[in-house]
């Protein structure tokens, strides 16, 4: 059975919905907006099926009244049929009467007499929800509502029954403003609805369909993070989704065969989100997974090959212009064409493939990506541009008895261009590799399945300190991710009833360039002067390694029988992802939740303010990023000829840029402060004990001529707990050597802000897109792109219990009582745990100031590393409510050959991304 997802559904009723509207005064008349984007394009759509197969079309839609849909568009129902061709059309959100009848919906529709409809109202109230089946092939039976008196009044279930199944279509009730159907959508409805469909699969094979309102994963909604409590994507609403159908054997059709194509269902009509695509895919076909079986056989899809794919993922398609061009205008002008896969498959490495070449490239030196640079005798530098995208799509690796097939679908751009038919890139295409295929029983490690060996050194790290060997030989995992690195988990269970602590670490590092500027190799660790130098020293590899050993040494007090840890689990996460802000952390945490459920967490990245005078720190800000280019000409043009007459991309971005700001410092962008917490006398007294010398920090520190930033607060004020908006980058016009009289034809700036406490992302980014439409400069198009730069804030209650006892181990360990703090920059672990886990997190961490992370002759201090290892089973023993029972920690770098050595030796291959 072939099946479609959802055609766009229209925006809601005005006297369903009122919207208010913003008013202001007319600059210029504009172009009209772009119309909305397609749901699905000509790279999405199933292949026909041929003549003989006994399969049908179904579409499904949410018409959001149909009455009102129609009134807009008469032939909106007729043009969609005509078009698409359906033998079965399922509607919901119908809002029709008792009053109507089948024949009044037939001249409605302007259907042919071949179509037969049936359709379910609401009976508890006027003009609300309902469900229809329209269809050519004639039902065996209907059934209007799941037989159950509490559920059915609102007309939300409708099955047909066919020769070979049952199709349901379904609106399921919306938890509401404020999720006051929360509790009834989530613990009844779709409990009852669960059962129902149960009931017919035990006679037919059954296919639903409709608007199930909810989101199940972060892929199907454009702001994962801002929506968390918002009705449809609810923790509890896509727990419920998960049990009900995807445990119970459900397959989501779209999702499988798409299973990273970001595209919705669902939009809101306000801030004009449908055009810039930015919504929620709530509406689904489920199907059992025998129905895929046979839908996969027989449609004839490239990509559904009836064998599984050897392997299947994205694919990039680049070229590189020759040397010297900046412009490429026919074939002859393309250098090299390259494919970059990226494999869905866990573990899988992604890999760079020249086109026309005998062997790979050398990804690390001059045949890599970027833009190369080299010396002639006779010429002096030679310049090759970078590779420039020339798409991306769907592949898979097909074997057919001795041959093996590299089939691929486009999805961007949507239609080929000149570039692509440049390019030879097709829609779709198929092409016979000339591979020797590794034999099944050779080495496993051999092929395209290869495990991504990322964190082993981190695996034997935790093996080296009895993880494996306490009580189960699986407490260590590398767990995948839906990202290119994986998680490295740990656990000690000493009792399942005990409280359990969660220890947070990352592996991952900055890039080390500029390398010139290392006295040592960053990832040849030195000691020197009683500091150990590398990349990650202090962020965060000896920070998580700290805590591993000393979490190790309790576990093994346990297993030698002395005292150790009996009313207390640990487990480790590590993950590889910090630097680029976590963008798959939220998932894994979701998909994980029981195996990391604690009652506490501690983080092993952070650091303290001296060795002689600790911290603790209560919160971290959070983060948003936005890309915004001003354009006015199709090329840079000569000033002299045409300065004055057409606008300067420069001045107007410079001047959008300025209109964001108030003379005293502050951000001009409306509703920027909102959210923003009023700072406590709490906070003020935690400033003044922290004793913050401005003129040494600022003026001394990093050379700023004097502390600026919004007034009538303190520096610390603005760094801690005021949000702020920064112009992190602007690139427009000539800047090199010398004088270029031009008009540029494009500016283009990057912003990044960093939020406090209740702030979220997706909002400030809505704001600030607010802000540049009311503020558009005339005679240009101004673009923003989001960057995936987002984080949310995290606050911790200085009343925890777990932040006291850290307090006494710190005063213990370092000598003095530590200070509270706040930091500027951003960990989106912390409040991830809070969100999805449900825990606070004690930052416990003991990098220096001029540790250096991030920089050149990055650094730990060997005697803090010692101090903060004993910290950690100070805490531990503390926390497990057992006297102090330490074993004496050596103070040498033992530990260090056992751990920072292999980490930062072994994991090299994390230099590749930021």
């Amino acid at each position: 059975m072939a099946t479609s997802d959802t055609p766009k559904r229209p925006e809601p009723e005005p006297e369903e919905a009122p919207v208010r509207t913003a008013t202001k005064k007319a600059r210029k008349p504009r172009s009209p907006s772009p119309p909305p984007p397609p749901l699905y394009d000509v790279s999405m759509r199933a292949p026909a099926l041929p003549s003989t197969a006994a399969a049908a079309t179904i579409l499904c839609w949410n018409v959001a009244g149909l009455r009102g849909l129609l009134k807009k568009d008469p032939t909106a129902i007729a043009s969609l049929i005509a078009r698409e061709q359906p033998h079965v059309l399922c509607l919901q959100e119908i809002k029709l009467q008792t009053s109507h009848c089948d024949e009044e919906l037939h001249n409605l529709l302007a259907l042919d007499p071949e179509w037969q409809i049936t359709w379910n109202c609401s009976t508890a109230k006027k003009g609300y929800s309902g469900t229809a089946i329209l269809t050519r092939i004639p039902p065996v039976s209907t059934v209007c509502g799941m037989g159950s008196p509490g559920h059915d009044e609102e007309g939300r279930v409708l099955a047909a029954e066919f020769d070979t199944f049952y199709l349901v279509t379904v609106y399921v009730p919306n938890s509401g403003e404020g999720l006051k159907r929360l509790e009834y959508r989530v613990g009844s409805w779709d409990e009852a609805f669960s059962s129902f469909i149960k009931k017919l699969e035990a006679r037919k094979p059954v296919v639903v369909c409709g608007d199930l309102n909810c989101a199940r994963q972060s892929i199907d909604i454009h702001s994962p993070k801002t929506n968390l409590r918002s009705a449809g994507f609810t923790q509890e609403e896509r727990d419920s989704f998960q049990q009900r159908y995807m445990d119970a054997g459900w397959v989501d059709a779209f999702r499988t065969r798409y299973p990273e194509h970001t595209g919705y269902t669902y939009w809101s009509y306000r801030f004009n989100l449908r055009a810039r695509n930015k919504g929620w895919r709530l509406d689904y076909f489920l199907e059992a997974a025998l129905m895929q079986t046979s839908r996969k056989s027989g449609s004839g899809d490239v990509l559904a090959d009836s064998k599984d794919p050897v392997e299947s993922g994205k694919v990039f398609f680049f070229y590189r212009p020759r040397v010297g061009l900046d412009h490429v205008g026919k074939l002859e002008d393309v250098q090299r064409f390259y494919l970059l896969l990226e494999p869905s498959q866990p573990g899988s490495k992604s890999r760079l493939i020249v086109i026309g070449k005998k062997r790979l490239p050398a990804i690390f030196n001059h045949e890599g990506m970027g833009v190369q640079r080299y010396q002639t005798t006779t010429m002096g530098e030679r310049v090759v541009g970078a590779c420039r995208a020339a798409g991306e799509g769907a592949y898979s690796i097909l074997e057919h008895g001795s041959g093996t097939n590299f089939v691929y679908r486009l999805e961007l751009p949507t239609e080929p261009s000149e570039a692509q038919r440049m390019c030879g890139i097709e829609l779709e295409g198929s092409f016979g590799l000339s591979v020797k295929n590794p034999n099944k029983t050779s080495n496993p490690a051999v092929g395209l399945r290869e495990k991504a060996d990322l964190p082993e050194a981190l695996e034997d790290e935790f093996q080296g300190y009895a993880w494996i060997a306490a009580r189960d030989p699986k407490n260590v995992e590398i767990l995948p991710t839906k990202g290119p690195r994986p998680v490295v988990f740990g656990q000690y269970i000493s009792r399942p009833e005990a409280r359990t602590v969660l220890i947070y670490g990352h592996y991952d590092v900055q890039p080390p360039e500029p390398l010139d500027k290392w006295t040592s190799g960053p990832f040849d660790p030195e000691e020197r002067d009683g500091f150990l130098y590398g990349r990650g020293a202090s962020d965060d590899k000896g920070g998580f390694l700290a805590a591993v050993q000393a979490s190790g040494r309790a576990v093994e007090a346990v297993l030698r029988g002395g005292g150790g840890l009996r009313a207390l689990n640990v487990k480790v996460l590590i993950e590889g992802e910090e630097e680029v802000l976590s963008p798959h952390l939220e998932d894994f945490l979701a998909a994980h939740a029981s195996l990391l459920a604690a009652d506490f967490a501690l983080s092993a990245d952070g650091g303290q303010v001296g060795e002689g005078r600790p911290s603790l720190t209560l919160g971290y800000r959070g983060a948003a990023g936005i890309e915004v280019q001003v354009g006015a000409l199709a090329r840079d043009v000569h000033s002299g000829m045409y300065g004055g007459a057409v606008q300067n991309p420069v001045r107007a971005l410079a001047q959008l840029l300025g209109s964001m700001f108030n003379a005293d410092g502050s951000v001009a962008v409306r509703g920027f402060y909102d959210r923003v917490r009023p700072i406590t006398q709490a906070d003020r007294d935690d400033i003044l004990a922290y004793n913050y010398d401005e003129d040494e920090e600022l003026k001394g520190g990093v050379g700023a001529v004097e502390a600026y930033g919004e007034e009538g607060f303190s520096s610390l004020e603005r760094l801690w707990l005021r949000p702020t908006l920064e112009i992190v980058g602007f690139k427009g016009g000539h800047t090199g050597e010398g004088m270029k009289t031009i008009v540029p034809a494009t500016a283009v700036a990057k912003l990044a802000a960093r939020l406090v406490a209740d702030q979220r992302p997706g909002e400030v980014v809505a704001l600030l897109e607010a802000h540049i439409a009311a503020h558009h400069p005339p005679a240009c198009n101004v673009t923003v792109r989001e960057l995936g730069f987002a984080a949310n804030p995290y606050s911790l209650d200085r009343a925890s219990p777990v932040l006291a006892t850290a307090a006494e181990v710190l005063r213990e360990v370092l000598g003095a009582a530590p200070v509270h703090d706040r930091c500027g920059a951003t960990i989106p672990a912390l409040a991830a745990f809070q969100t999805l886990l449900g825990i606070d997190t004690v930052p416990f961490a003991f990098a220096l100031p001029g540790d250096g992370p991030h920089a050149p002759d990055e650094r730990v201090k060997l005697s803090m590393f010692h101090k903060g290892r004993e910290a950690y089973v100070r805490l531990l023993h503390r926390l497990d409510g057992l006297l102090p029972c330490l074993r004496a920690l050596r103070p040498d770098v033992c530990g260090l050959e056992l751990g920072v050595r292999h980490v930062l030796s072994d994991l090299q291959s994390t230099k590749e991304r930021g």
